[in-house]
């Protein structure tokens, strides 16, 4: 048996969880057990608990991922840890990030067994925060159910919706709405809008819908009324709202940068500089215009996420957990 070990799920964040559980549901996995700590909110009294809450499973074939890589050290020799990003946990005062640093990172990588990054970009992370690990770190990317993402398409006829998933700084949010200003287009909003970026959509007179605490499904069913995905992202571990656009149907705009360009390149989307306003309205503009371009990269994307079905991400993990339990 191997015990999956979850954070408790956040209402605003669904992806990682939902990564494990397709795996879980998928029954590609074989004896597999999933748990869930009791507690999501970083403070020492919930640590503590969730500490406790696990140390049942001490010695057991283990497998960390979330933000909860503090567990490793308290679940014996046989641990896995699936780092997703390091950068986007650097926040805050220089205490903090140390503190990260020594309880999230280098205390767990020197007890756990094997370590998993999920893209080239993570990896090398890692590899900058802690060269010694190498010898025990791997590459396994993201999964994709891809028969959940096999759904009709819902698109009003002359609706040119663009789907933005996510409203943190590295998502860039207030280039897209620089880049689509002037364009008489709808926009689909995952995630809420601070003070700051409401009033630049406002000013740019951008025709938003905004949507928060959404499930799995109803992001999905957005994915497949949205004309594109616009996700000229600055920063991602992997960037899991690529395939799921193009598992859809969707054609994506995305950043030119590591990992978006190795998670896709030019042949199934378009990649641009994500700093550059002109490149971002021009990729719209494209998309919005070419039928040609429009159906080749809905084609080329359906090809692209086989890369990541969940049979050969299973059998990647199966694989590890395998070399866990005789070692």
């Amino acid at each position: 048996m191997t015990n999956i070990i979850l954070r408790k799920k956040n209402s605003s964040q669904f992806s990682i969880e939902e990564i494990f559980n397709n795996l879980i549901k998928s029954n590609k996995l074989s004896n597999v057990n999933k748990v869930v700590v009791p507690h999501n909110k970083l403070n020492i009294r919930n640590i503590l608990q969730n500490i406790l809450f696990i140390k049942k499973y001490y010695n057991e074939v283990n497998h960390v991922t979330g933000d909860i890589h503090y567990l490793v050290p308290f679940l014996g020799k046989k641990t896995i840890l699936t780092v997703h990003d390091i950068q986007s946990t650097f926040k805050g005062s220089k205490i903090n990030i140390f503190i990260k640093k020594i309880f999230w990172y280098y205390i767990p990588f020197i007890f756990a067994k094997e370590i998993t990054a999920i893209s080239v970009k993570t990896y090398e992370e890692i590899l900058s925060l802690a060269p010694w690990v190498k010898y025990k770190l791997s590459i396994i990317n993201n999964p994709i159910d891809i028969e959940t993402c096999k759904i009709k398409r819902t698109l009003i006829k002359n609706d040119r919706s663009i789907l933005i998933i996510g409203t943190k700084k590295n998502k860039n949010i207030i280039r897209i709405f620089e880049s689509i200003k002037n364009l008489n287009t709808h926009v689909n909003i995952i995630g809420e809008l601070n003070d700051s970026q409401l009033n630049i959509a406002i000013k740019n007179k951008i025709n938003f819908n905004q949507y928060i605490d959404l499930s799995y499904d109803e992001v999905l069913n957005l994915y497949a009324k949205s004309y594109i995905l616009c996700f000229p992202s600055l920063y991602e571990g992997f960037g899991m709202p690529i395939i799921e656009a193009q598992a859809i149907g969707t054609p994506v705009i995305t950043s030119n940068l590591s990992p978006m360009n190795q998670i896709s390149n030019n042949d199934n989307s378009i990649l641009v500089n994500p700093y550059s306003v002109l490149e971002i309205t021009n990729a719209i503009k494209k998309l919005l215009k070419d039928e040609h371009l429009y159906q080749k990269l809905q084609k080329n994307g359906f090809e692209n996420v086989n890369k990541y079905s969940l049979n050969r991400i299973a059998n990647k993990y199966k694989l590890l957990y395998n070399k866990i339990r005789i070692s």
